[in-house]
């Protein structure tokens, strides 16, 4: 049997309560879940892990700034642009000659 070290841990509140309650229903404390759940970790039954997202200096994913590039692009190519409307009976009737 290995010797014990007292280490301290910290949490919120209501995290400690909740796992308190939980724990004590399957007849355990605190300390009991946090020593399993430190030796799975430890021995490689439990991954923690997190999920990265790459985004560029702007904050968009490489997905949206290839949109916002194209839309640019477009703009400054003139294509995929509407006209402009002075009122929303002329925007309509445009795109419904759009869909014929």
């Amino acid at each position: 049997m290995s010797k014990s070290t007292q280490t301290t841990l910290s949490i919120d509140k209501e995290t400690k309560n909740l796992a308190a309650s939980r724990a004590k229903k399957n007849g355990m404390s605190v300390s009991v879940v946090a020593r399993i759940f430190l030796r799975d970790y430890a021995t490689g039954k439990l991954d923690i892990g997190s999920r990265s997202v790459e985004r560029d200096e702007n904050g968009f994913t490489p997905q949206a700034s290839g949109k916002l590039t194209q839309a640019l692009e477009d703009v400054k190519n003139k294509r995929n642009l509407s006209p402009g409307f002075d009122n929303s009976k002329n925007a309509i009737e445009w795109l419904h000659k759009q869909n014929d």
